[in-house]
């Protein structure tokens, strides 16, 4: 697990500032260690940070979920098309992790083919 996701939005909004202002990591990991009084960060992660806020603007985590609107539909689709699907075969033509192809279907209401 990756120091950031232990870091609160306020943390990583000061990481990025102080960042602009020293342009050093260490500096940055000092600065939160005065400031928080606890264990920084790696530099490597605080890096990291400022990479993410520089590509999307944001300091957040992108969203992990696999049950999409776009997955939900191309589980449907394959099931429509081919009711007698496997779990196993539809999880390797989805490209989907088999526990995640469960879930979108419970969410569904779809039920697995049983021979």
């Amino acid at each position: 697990m990756s120091e950031s996701s232990h870091l609160s939005t306020s943390e990583r909004i000061e990481i990025v500032k102080w960042y602009t202002m020293y342009q050093n990591g260490g500096e940055v990991a000092r600065q939160f260690q005065q400031c928080y009084d606890r264990t920084p960060a790696t530099r490597k992660n605080i890096l990291n940070l400022v990479r993410k806020f520089d590509e999307t603007g944001s300091v957040e985590d992108e969203s992990r979920s696999v049950s999409t609107d776009e997955n939900k539909e191309r589980l449907r689709a394959a099931f429509e098309e081919s009711p007698a699907t496997s779990l196993r075969r539809a999880s390797l033509d989805l490209i989907l992790f088999k526990s995640s192809l469960q879930r979108i279907m419970k969410e569904l209401g779809l039920k697995p083919y049983r021979p």
